[in-house]
């Protein structure tokens, strides 16, 4: 099946010819922190927060990935996984309101998020 994707944010030029590292931070409210920083003097470019998180997972560069969301945070609206979640679980989240976003970056790999919504915050 052909993946039906909603682009969000394309990564800066500056940010993919230097590279990136990437931080991941999931605390108790249900909030994972995904942030891109450059290489070259570890300044934070890209900080993403994803809200009602039930689920996330990474895979390092040289696995598969999501080619629409090569060096841009995409949302994924005919999700494959949303939908095993919802049949793995139908009365433990409401799936109505949630999400698959995916972003790729050539240092850090293949993000996946599960999440009711994200906000953006670019700071240079």
């Amino acid at each position: 099946m052909k993946i039906q994707a909603k682009e969000l944010v394309v990564i800066k030029n500056q940010l993919i010819n230097g590279g990136s590292n990437s931080t991941l931070t999931y605390d108790k409210d249900k909030v994972l922190f995904l942030r891109l920083l450059d290489v070259s003097n570890d300044e934070l470019y890209y900080e993403f927060s994803f809200d009602g998180v039930v689920a996330f997972r990474h895979f390092t560069e040289g696995f598969s990935f999501i080619s629409e969301s090569y060096e841009k945070l995409i949302e994924i609206c005919n999700s494959d996984w949303l939908k095993e979640l919802r049949k793995m679980m139908p009365d433990r989240f409401d799936f109505c309101e949630q999400k698959h976003f995916a972003i790729y970056t050539e240092n850090d790999g293949q993000y996946e998020i599960i999440a009711k919504d994200c906000s953006i915050r670019e700071i240079k």
